[in-house]
């Protein structure tokens, strides 16, 4: 599914390098890919998405730095967007998105309404299904749970997208009916139960920005969130953030079969 292209004279790694992280936008997917390098010698990695081709890549405007540094080459296609999106950036035409926090306790007036309605649009070819009709019941619940925390992100004032979740009671514990097993006994778990991007900012890596900050200074051992199954690229999205599948569960008669997605927060 991917291909590595390397520019030897762009990055030389050094004693202080951890790992860097370049991730490239497949549009027919609908997924970021990424590759990690770790300090094993110079170079740049970079990926695409061999089955829908080169052209689909949303690529970093970064690139214009180098090139004559990727093979295949980069095309008058991918020059040319990459141009708009460096001319944006330089005149800071790109709209800042903002990261708003929320916690039970604190949650104002038009709070709920506001996540139904965000719901209602990312879901919008899906709300025939009677599980996702559900959802202001989820809200309801959610959000009177203790320790309650949502991250909003916001496009000026539109709401664009947002994760929220909460601690799960010891002993209820999503992983509980898998063979998962928590690293010397450490269980206290965070689920994250939402994670969602309405379609016109989808693309942007907000979904991971929100998942970043709804877990930033989380407490517990672990966080927990569960995916269709039938859905392996948003698997694989979760993969990267760090979960690994530890089975597989149906919480309602109604709702799908969700692959339960694991997440370690502390070394």
């Amino acid at each position: 599914m991917t291909l590595i292209v390397r520019d030897p004279g762009f990055h030389e790694p050094t004693d202080e390098d951890d790992c860097a992280v370049f991730s490239y936008f497949c549009q027919a997917h609908d997924r970021f890919y990424q590759r990690e390098a770790c300090g094993e010698g110079p170079h740049l990695i970079a990926l695409h998405c061999e089955e829908h081709g080169f052209e689909y890549m949303w690529a970093q405007p970064l690139m214009l730095m180098f090139p004559a540094g990727f093979d295949p080459p980069l095309s008058g296609v991918q020059l040319s967007r990459l141009q708009t999106e460096w001319d944006a950036v330089e005149s800071n035409v790109t709209r800042v998105i903002d990261l708003r926090d929320y916690a039970q306790g604190s949650i104002p007036e038009g709070f709920k309404q506001m996540l139904i309605d965000v719901h209602a649009d990312a879901y919008a070819d899906a709300m025939d299904d009677e599980f996702n009709q559900r959802f202001p019941w989820f809200v309801d619940h959610w959000s009177g749970m203790d320790g309650f925390t949502c991250v909003v992100a916001f496009d000026g004032d539109e709401p664009t997208g947002f994760a929220y979740g909460a601690p799960l009671q010891p002993g209820r514990e999503w992983w509980r009916s898998t063979a998962f097993a928590p690293n010397n006994g450490y269980t206290a778990t965070y689920a994250v139960s939402e994670v969602m991007v309405r379609p016109q900012w989808r693309g942007q890596g907000i979904s991971e920005r929100l998942h970043e900050a709804l877990l930033k200074e989380r407490g517990e051992d672990l966080a927990v969130l569960l995916v269709d199954v039938t859905h392996p690229k948003v698997q694989g999205l979760y993969e990267t953030w760090g979960y690994e599948k530890a089975g597989e569960q149906q919480p309602f008669a109604d709702s799908p079969v969700y692959a339960v997605m694991v997440k370690r927060l502390h070394a």
